[in-house]
C-alpha cells in the first residue's frame, strides 16, 4: 500500500511515500506553504495545490494528511492560526473540503469526534483520510515517557509532556518562533542582510552576555501577546547587532523556562525546523537548563511524517 503523506505546515509542506509493506518512508519533498505569503486559501486554490504535488508521486493509494491547527473556514476561505478569522471558523483544513461526503467527518485533533483514521471522502479519485494535527503528530513520533518534556520549534512553537497522571499529552502552543523571528528577518531584509547568517556567526558567550529584554509576542495569536512585543534595556553602547541577536537568542529560549520548570522531568527533547535552522539555539538550551538531559530529537525524515505512519500502523 502506497501511503501519500502530507504535512501541510505554515511554512513548508512536507509530502512523502509510505509503503506499508516494507515500513518505508521515501520521495521526501518540501514546497513552500501558501500560508508563507498569505493567511488565508480559498478550497479551489487549496484543491489545486494538493493535486499539482500529487503529480509528483504516481500509484498512491490513500492520502494521509496533518495540518495545522487554530484555523478554520469562512464559507469557501481558509483562515489559518495567523489570521483572527479563523478562531471563529469551521472545520479543519482539510475535513473542509469534504463537506457534502456522507463520510464527513473532523478528527479529534481538530476539535471534532474521531479518534482514529477514518476514510473522509476522494480527492482526485484517491481515497482521502482524516486529517491530524501536526502537533499530535509530532507527540505520537517521540514516545514520551513521565520524565520527559518536549519543545517543538517551528514556525508556531509548543511544550508538551504527560500529565501527573499520565492519561493525556499536556500541549501549551502559541509560543513565538519563527514567525517572531521573520518580524526581524524583515527588518534585516530591508537593508539586504539576513538575520539568520548574522546569527549562525554568534557564540554562547555572545548569547550570554546580551543584556536588551525583549518581548517576542509580536502577534495577536501568542500565548502571553499585549498588545505587542518591545525591546528594552537599550543604552548607550550596547545597541549593536551582535547584542541585539544575542538578547533575541536569550529571550526566546528563555521564554520556554516557565513550562519546562514547572514540569518534573528529566529529559527536555528539542524538535523542529528552528533547531536545525539555528543550532546554537541547542547550547543555549544546555545552559539555561543544566539540570536536565538535551536530547536533540533530529530526524532525516520529519516527526510530523514518522507520527502519521505511527497512526497508520495503528488505525489502518
Amino acid at each position: 500500500m502506497r501511503y501519500w503523506l502530507v504535512d501541510f505546515g505554515a511554512s513548508y509542506v512536507k509530502t512523502a511515500i509510505y509503503t506499508s509493506e516494507v515500513g518505508e518512508i521515501s520521495e521526501y519533498k518540501e514546497w513552500y506553504s501558501p500560508f508563507n505569503l498569505q493567511d488565508s486559501i480559498s478550497k479551489q486554490n487549496l484543491i489545486h495545490f494538493l493535486i499539482s504535488k500529487k503529480s509528483f508521486y504516481p500509484g498512491v493509494d490513500r492520502v494521509i494528511t496533518c495540518s495545522i491547527l487554530g484555523g478554520g473556514y469562512q464559507g469557501d476561505i481558509y483562515y489559518s492560526w495567523k489570521n483572527e478569522l479563523g478562531k471563529n471558523g469551521k472545520h479543519c483544513l482539510f475535513s473542509g473540503l469534504f463537506l457534502d461526503s456522507k463520510n464527513y467527518h473532523m478528527h479529534s485533533h481538530h476539535s471534532g469526534k474521531e479518534n482514529g483514521l477514518r476514510f473522509l471522502g476522494k480527492l482526485d479519485d484517491i481515497p482521502f483520510y482524516s486529517n491530524l494535527g501536526d502537533t499530535n503528530c509530532v507527540i505520537k513520533s517521540l514516545n514520551l515517557t513521565k520524565e520527559d518534556v518536549a519543545v517543538n520549534l517551528g514556525t508556531g512553537s509548543q511544550v508538551f509532556y504527560l500529565s501527573e497522571d499520565k492519561n493525556q499529552i499536556i500541549i501549551n502552543p502559541y509560543i513565538p518562533s519563527g514567525r517572531a523571528f521573520l518580524v526581524f528577518q524583515e527588518l534585516f531584509n530591508s537593508l539586504g542582510l539576513d538575520i539568520f547568517e548574522y546569527m549562525s556567526k554568534l557564540t554562547l558567550e555572545d548569547v550570554k552576555n546580551s543584556n536588551l529584554d525583549i518581548d517576542l509576542n509580536v502577534f495577536p495569536q501568542s500565548h502571553i501577546f499585549n498588545g505587542g512585543g518591545y525591546i528594552q534595556n537599550i543604552n548607550e553602547y550596547s545597541f549593536n547587532y551582535k547584542n541585539l541577536l544575542g538578547s533575541i537568542l536569550k529571550s526566546y529560549v528563555n521564554q520556554y523556562c516557565s513550562y519546562v520548570n514547572n514540569t518534573k522531568s528529566k529529559n527536555l527533547i528539542i524538535t523542529g525546523g528552528i533547531s536545525i535552522k539555528l543550532p546554537l539555539i541547542l547550547d543555549v538550551f544546555k545552559d539555561m537548563f543544566p539540570n536536565h538531559n538535551i536530547i536533540h530529537n533530529k530526524t532525516e525524515i520529519p516527526n510530523t511524517h514518522l507520527g502519521i505512519v505511527e497512526y497508520i500502523k495503528e488505525y489502518l
